[in-house]
């Protein structure tokens, strides 16, 4: 965190675009056990949003955390304090799919790098 933060401030320094507000620390999450046996990765952090996949227990996912996501010009945010959704990026194949899982079925886990 403190190495995002110091990138922040010299982003600034140098007149970019990048406030520390913007920043965010990547970590990653595990699918824990869902009632459906997946979960649903969706387009906005609401149950109303569009299901883009379904990902199975046990998934791996590259997590971040942003609480707002701007796409096409719109900008999605999860308002909830705390959290109540995690924004993630799932690669499945060939593809890389990002949106965001309700925090309530993942798990933080230390990744061995």
């Amino acid at each position: 965190m403190k190495r995002l933060l110091m990138l922040a401030v010299g982003a600034r320094a140098f007149g970019i675009g990048i406030s520390a507000a913007e920043a965010t620390e990547d970590f990653y999450v595990t699918v824990t056990k869902t009632p459906d046996h997946f979960l649903a990765l969706r387009t906005a952090p609401t149950t109303n949003a569009e299901i883009v996949a379904k990902l199975p227990e046990g998934a791996f996912l590259q997590a971040d955390t942003a609480r707002c996501e701007t796409r096409q010009d719109l900008s999605i945010c999860d308002e909830h304090i705390p959290t109540k959704w995690v924004h993630v990026n799932h690669v499945d194949g060939h593809n890389e799919l990002r949106g965001w899982v309700s925090s309530r079925y993942v798990r933080e886990f230390e990744c061995g790098m």
